[in-house]
């Protein structure tokens, strides 16, 4: 008999899925395809709001146990980090990534051999803006940058046989951009350190040395700085950071390619970028490396390519590495070479020209290069806000030029020496000119969200005297952007315009951090010599001496100290040992300041802080001839220099008992500027000087005392009428 199946067994299901069920199933994954090939497309045109949509439906569609099914959710919370990233919403996009990076991690593994695109897109539709999203098997560079980094970047090594559906070194490096946009810098700062070495690119590499450096690592942002100048020789910004970091212009050099034009990495030719494929290099010393003409002599039949290629680089870092040294002659001589090869056409190279100039005192100089660079884009933003403290300092409308307000001695008394005075930015406060009206205009017109157009607009409201208004501008620059160092350079000397010497300690702390001046340095000085702490504004003027001892200001901000402790420190003694030491801090002070006009005869504020040492050591004739030389030479373009020193001189005069020169003086003075508070009270002192009152006394018992006499001097007058009437 034919075997049969015991009916205890029950037959097995049959789990083969029928046809209706398999056809379903590819429909299904053909529609979330379009979908995602969709989002990406809406991410490529920056249609965030469609993308933001479109990556909800996706995220809220997937989801379950299974393995596929974490893959698909990975890259769709990746997608709408994506999106959220471009709209701004950088709190939403940290938390989409980080979800997409946990469900990634439990996802499988996909073979490198895999061609599905990624959830952070594809290489030619990029997920956000200036990255191109990436693929398994690592990252890529900005699509700006695709020819340069195929030129430039070294070999990547192969990846590994499997990797996950989404990469892990973009979700961190977009976790990190988030952190950042929230200033978590801390935060940012862990995340990115994940990054695996091989897997950070250039994006990655600089946003590294960024961060670092705005958390106080400095030896670590010049590494990774080094590594992005390697990889990529024309990231210049890069090479500027480089130089205000401490690095030389030598060492700068060293790390781009040979003057031949060829890379000893790749072995590639560089194009020129300066003169438009040249193949000829040009050395730093302007010797062609492989003989032939100099380019110079391009008009006596050289053909128009024979410029450097690579040439241009090594003069950008030397210039950047010797302006960082204060050593401004070569820095100037690296730009102007710069200026020629590029044909005058760079608004970076005008602007960093004339900084240069700024820091040597040649204000006439670098106004007119600031000028070139506005004329060659005037929409430019870089060092727009430098040239209006330019133009609010020394370039006033006529008769708009305001005097300076010494301070009382109940505030720490005038401090004299490197334009340090209570004012902080020059001799004079300058009315509103019509040409830093037009700047600011213009600043706020074409980029309201950048620090330079606030920290110009905060000099705008000073020079029309609202200070307390030009402070707020200046801390809203600062929190615009924290690493900006002419936004803390203004708010520092604003609050000490506001007597708020303590906020303009942590100002100028914060500006010479990220790029020490001499500026900065006077800067910090003034604010300890207010607050009495002499001791660090010691050691603040004789760093600065240290870092630029072919600067004027250095020499100026020791006398500056040297003369606080002459006026203040005697006081603390008793007898003759006080008035000698006193008397040996004028010495000091007196060379000091010196030393200081001959780098820079043409300082106003060491011209008139030299003349107070002169005549508290007795020396008024000194004191008087110093100032009469300055006023007649150096001070006829700044009619705000022309009114304090008339008062200074005035007062010499009035103490050395010249009544009438005196008076004379502090009446120029009143010609230039009727408002000037200095010299209407010189004027007053000097009249009671001249009727024999006290010219100490407040103007109370004056007015009493002139009353009293005039009375007197009516009932004389009536009782000798009556007397010769009744006679």
């Amino acid at each position: 008999a034919p075997y049969r199946r015991p009916a205890t067994h029950a037959r097995r299901p049959d789990t083969t899925p029928s046809a209706p069920a398999l056809s379903r199933d590819r429909a299904g994954d053909m529609a979330s395809t379009q979908q995602m090939r969709a989002m990406e497309r809406l991410l490529a045109a920056e249609m965030w709001e469609s993308a933001e949509a479109l990556g909800g439906f996706l995220c809220s569609a997937t989801g379950g146990p299974d393995a596929l099914a974490s893959a698909e959710r990975a890259r769709h919370l990746a997608l709408l980090g994506d999106a959220l990233l471009g709209k701004g919403e950088h709190r939403r996009a940290l938390n989409a990534f980080r979800q997409a990076l946990s469900v990634n991690r439990l996802a499988p593994k996909v073979p490198t051999g895999n061609n599905r695109s990624s959830a952070m897109g594809t290489p030619e539709t990029p997920a956000t803006p200036g990255i191109s999203p990436s693929t398994p098997g690592g990252m890529t560079t900005p699509r700006s940058s695709e020819n340069a980094a195929t030129l430039l970047a070294p070999p990547q090594p192969p990846p590994s046989s499997s990797l996950r559906p989404v990469d892990e070194a973009s979700l961190k490096f977009k976790i990190g951009r988030c952190h950042l946009a929230l200033r978590e810098y801390r935060a940012a700062l862990a995340e990115l350190e994940t990054i695996p070495a091989r897997a950070r690119t250039l994006p990655v590499t600089m946003t590294l040395a960024k961060t670092y450096r705005r958390t106080g690592y400095e030896r670590a942002a010049v590494a990774c700085y080094k590594e992005v100048v390697r990889d990529c020789p024309y990231a210049v910004d890069a090479i500027a950071a480089l130089a205000e970091l401490g690095c030389s212009g030598e060492e700068i050099r060293g790390l781009l390619p040979k003057e031949d034009g060829k890379n000893d990495a790749t072995g590639t030719s560089r194009t020129s970028l300066a003169h438009g494929g040249a193949s000829d290099a040009m050395s730093v010393d302007g010797v062609p490396p492989h003989g032939g003409h100099h380019p110079h002599d391009a008009h006596k039949g050289d053909e128009d390519g024979d410029a450097d290629t690579a040439g241009w680089l090594h003069h950008l870092a030397e210039a950047h590495g010797a302006a960082r040294s204060h050593k401004s002659e070569a820095a100037a001589t690296h730009f102007r070479r710069l200026d020629e090869i590029f044909q005058g056409s760079s608004a970076h190279v005008w602007c960093q020209l004339a900084r240069v100039h700024c820091d040597r005192g040649e204000v006439q100089e670098a106004a007119d290069c600031y000028r070139r660079c506005v004329r060659s884009d005037p929409c430019v933003v870089e060092g727009m806000d430098a040239f209006a403290a330019l133009l609010y300092e020394h370039f006033p409308d006529a008769g708009k030029s305001v005097a300076v307000q010494s301070l009382d001695d109940e505030d720490g008394g005038a401090l004299g020496g490197f334009g340090v005075l209570s004012h902080g930015f020059g001799f004079g406060s300058n009315g509103p000119s019509v040409e830093l009206n037009a700047l600011v205009n213009n600043l706020l017109e074409n980029a309201p969200a950048r620090a330079e157009s606030w920290s110009a607009a905060s000099l705008y409201w000073e020079s029309r005297g609202d200070a307390e208004k030009a402070l707020a501008y200046a801390e809203r620059a600062a929190d615009i952007d924290d690493q900006h160092v002419t936004a803390h350079v203004t708010k520092g000397y604003l609050s000490l315009k506001c007597k708020r010497a303590d906020a303009a300690v942590h100002a100028f702390k914060r500006a010479l951090q990220l790029a020490p001046t001499t500026r900065t340095y006077a800067g910090l000085v003034a604010s300890y010599l207010i607050l009495g702490r002499v001791k660090e504004a010691s050691a603040t003027a004789k760093e600065c001496a240290r870092l630029a001892p072919n600067a004027a200001a250095s020499h100026a901000l020791l006398g500056d100290v040297e003369a606080y402790c002459a006026r203040h420190g005697g006081s603390n003694g008793g007898g003759a040992h006080a008035s000698s030491a006193a008397q040996s801090h004028r010495d000091r002070a007196r060379r000091c300041y010196e030393q200081s006009l001959k780098l820079d005869p043409s300082s106003a504020g060491v011209v008139a802080a030299l003349a107070e040492t002169h005549a508290s050591s007795g020396r008024s004739e000194a004191a008087a001839e110093l100032l009469r030389r300055h006023l007649d030479t150096h001070a006829a373009h700044d009619a705000g220099a022309q009114v304090a020193l008339h008062c200074r001189l005035g007062a010499v005069l009035a103490q050395s008992k010249q009544l009438a020169d005196a008076l004379g003086h502090y009446q120029s003075a009143l010609a230039l500027y009727p408002e000037s508070d200095e010299a209407r009270r010189g004027v007053g002192r000097v009249e009671r000087l001249m009727k024999g009152q006290d010219p100490d006394a407040p103007d109370e018992e004056v007015d009493e005392e002139e009353d009293e006499d005039e009375e007197v001097e009516d009932a004389d007058a009536d009782g000798d009428d009556g007397s010769d009437f009744m006679g």
